[in-house]
Order: structure tokens, then sequence, then C-alpha cells
């Protein structure tokens, strides 16, 4: 089992996956770098956890991802449309200042 794969696709932090299954952040990291292996318990404790918030947690986590996507790409798509109408307005053409509001420049 991948640990460090499942707390990832749940989107928790080593420390809100460790509090989740009661142990330290440190045993998390030992476990999900392999210095130490993971007690039989703990990996049914892992399982356990995914039948009963993983789906969930997966979907939310996934749609939060997807949201946040199309959020950026339509903020994407502003200042294109606002760099194109600013590079296309014509005090922008027929300025000899390529700084405009700044003197000297």
């Amino acid at each position: 089992m991948n640990i460090r794969h499942v707390r990832k696709s749940l989107g928790m932090t080593q420390v809100e996956f460790a509090k989740e299954l009661s142990i330290t952040q440190g045993s998390l990291s030992d476990y999900e770098r392999g210095r130490t292996d993971v007690p039989p318990y703990i990996e049914k404790l892992i399982e356990l956890y995914i039948q009963v918030h993983g789906v969930d947690g997966l979907i939310k986590h996934n749609s939060i991802l997807r949201d946040k996507k199309t959020v950026l790409e339509e903020e994407i798509k502003k200042i294109d449309q606002e760099l194109e109408q600013s590079e296309d307005s014509p005090s922008r053409r027929n300025s000899s200042n390529p700084l405009p509001g700044i003197e000297g420049a």
C-alpha cells in the first residue's frame, strides 16, 4: 500500500492524516518514506478509513480541483482579453512613453 498516494488522493497533509489515524506525523512520515515498516494494524486502519471516507474524500477533493481549474481558466481568459484590448487601444499604439503615468520613462 502506498500511504503517501492514499493521503494525497484524500487531499490531506501528513499532520491531518496522522491525526485521523491517531499516530504522530513523524511516524506517518517514516512509513511513507519506507524508514519504518508499516504495522499491520495501521494498514488495516488506513483500509478502514478509505472504506468510510475514501470515496467521498476523493470525490470532494477532485471536485474542488476541477472548480479551481475552471475559475483559473476564466481568469486567464479575462486577462488575455484585457491585454489584447490594451494592445489594440489607439492611445497605447501612439504613445511614445512605454510606461504611461511615469514621466521620463
